[in-house]
Order: structure tokens, then C-alpha cells, then sequence
């Protein structure tokens, strides 16, 4: 078995403890502009770093199937939560209808769109074949 790395460890640690540290300091946004390019410093990187990290760990990528595992790993509970949020968001508002939207980010789930998003770009850009390691294409000749 091979030794754990805790520098990932620390820096998802750290990410997380930004992310909660960025909603905290959502309320104040309005009122101080350093607040609010805070706020924006901090969700404008963290989501990438967490794909990163999430990335660097992606096991058997080169495998056949690995893009479908992985669509129905992230894909349905993405659509589930967001049916879930929608259904909440409606009796929470009184709203005259039902409306699932997609392509509107909620909750945590978020995360799922954002990961198969990138997997689905890094898949596309490597030349992977059934029993062979990945070639990147975008170094290739």
C-alpha cells in the first residue's frame, strides 16, 4: 500500500476551511468592498483546486467504462439533488410551479457538475486506449 500524502490532506483541509470561512463572510459582502474581493478570491479558486486534487487522484482513468462509471457516479445524484432542491425551493416559496433548472448550481452538489465537467475535458484530451497508459494529447506530436 502506498504511504499517504498528507500535503493533500493539509491543502483540502485548507480549501475546505476557506469555503466555510467564504460563506461566512457572504452577509458582509455589500457593505466593504476588501470583504467582497475576498469573497470573490475565494470562490474564484477553490472549486479548480478541488478538481485538481480530485484529479491527481482519479484511479484505473485509461480503463473502458471509466467515463460511464463516472457519469452515473456523479451525474445522478447531481440530477436527484437538484429535483430534491427544486421541490424544496417550491414549497419553501410558495412558487406557482415547478422548476428544474439544471444548469443552475445548488447546494454541494455543485461540485458533481463541476468534476464531471472536468473529466469529461481531460478524457477528451487524452489518447486513451483499452490497456495502455494515456497519452495527453495536447503534448503529443
Amino acid at each position: 500500500m502506498k504511504e499517504r500524502d498528507y500535503y493533500f490532506d493539509n491543502a483540502k483541509c485548507a480549501l475546505m476551511l476557506l469555503v466555510v470561512f467564504g460563506h461566512f463572510l457572504r452577509p458582509y459582502i455589500d457593505g466593504v468592498l476588501w470583504v467582497h474581493s475576498l469573497y470573490t478570491w475565494i470562490f474564484f479558486f477553490h472549486m479548480p483546486a478541488f478538481i485538481f486534487i480530485s484529479g491527481y487522484f482519479a484511479k484505473k482513468f485509461h480503463e473502458h467504462g471509466y467515463l460511464q462509471k463516472i457519469t452515473k457516479k456523479w451525474l445522478i445524484p447531481y440530477v436527484l439533488f437538484q429535483l430534491l432542491y427544486s421541490i424544496y425551493y417550491f414549497f419553501l416559496y410558495d412558487k406557482q410551479s415547478l422548476e428544474l433548472d439544471l444548469l443552475t448550481r445548488i447546494g454541494v452538489y455543485g461540485f458533481c457538475s463541476a468534476c464531471l465537467a472536468g473529466t469529461c475535458c481531460c478524457y477528451g484530451s487524452a489518447g486513451c486506449q483499452s490497456g495502455s497508459h494515456c497519452r495527453w494529447r495536447f503534448f503529443s506530436a
